[in-house]
């Protein structure tokens, strides 16, 4: 029997080397103005790859996937930031 798998625990189990931008907003269903405007806010920039691309690594990836869980439940960005990441 295989066992399913949630979309928080995939970054984890498949996702080693981090995403682009796009695969990011793809992998989430956000667009890249919204990850963008989250970067700014959350303070969750992406980290420059060997070939100077930016790439999201896998921590990266769960924060936004925890944030998008939030915003999706309609908390504000402001008690987002409070309950994640413990800023005020």
């Amino acid at each position: 029997m295989n066992k399913s798998v949630s979309l928080k625990e995939l970054p984890y189990l498949f996702i080693s080397s981090g995403m682009s931008l796009p695969e990011l907003c793809d992998y989430i269903g956000i667009s890249e103005e919204l990850v963008k405007d989250w970067e700014r806010f959350f303070n969750l920039f992406p980290e420059n790859s060997a070939q100077k691309e930016k790439v999201y690594s896998q921590k990266r990836i769960k924060d936004f996937i925890k944030i998008k869980d939030c915003y999706d439940k309609g908390m504000p960005l402001n008690e987002i930031r409070k309950k994640l990441f413990k800023i005020e």
